[in-house]
């Protein structure tokens, strides 16, 4: 899944310097900002649904590191758009926006961190 969801964000997301799974980089050692890495946060199992078929939710963590409140802020909209643009085999509908908060300041660089859940059937 986590694969499926890097690709899309980078075809809708051209102009982000990085878009990678959070274990691939280190987005504080950039020369280039904005960069989201993303990761599995959380899954909930057999979520039972009205027509009793079993279904999970996986929570995906968006973290975004920018150089200045202006490009977090456009950058977490293009994000907000690609993400409820997303689907892919097993998705049921659209992911759903859980919230977000400041994860770090660290010198110039800001970083937020934002949830997503997407539903999956099974």
């Amino acid at each position: 899944m986590i694969d499926a969801l890097l690709t899309h964000l980078a075809t809708e997301c051209p102009d982000f310097a990085a878009i990678e799974d959070a274990t691939r980089i280190n987005p504080l050692e950039r020369d280039e900002y904005p960069v989201v890495t993303v990761y599995l946060a959380s899954e909930i199992p057999n979520l039972t649904t009205v027509s009793n078929r079993q279904r999970s939710a996986q929570t995906y963590h968006l973290l975004t590191t920018c150089q200045s409140g202006e490009q977090l802020e456009s950058a977490r909209a293009a994000l907000k758009a690609a993400m409820r643009s997303f689907t892919t085999t097993g998705v049921l509908h659209e992911p759903s926006f859980n919230g977000g908060e400041l994860a770090a300041i660290s010198g110039p660089l800001l970083q937020w961190r934002d949830s997503w859940q997407i539903p999956l059937d099974h």
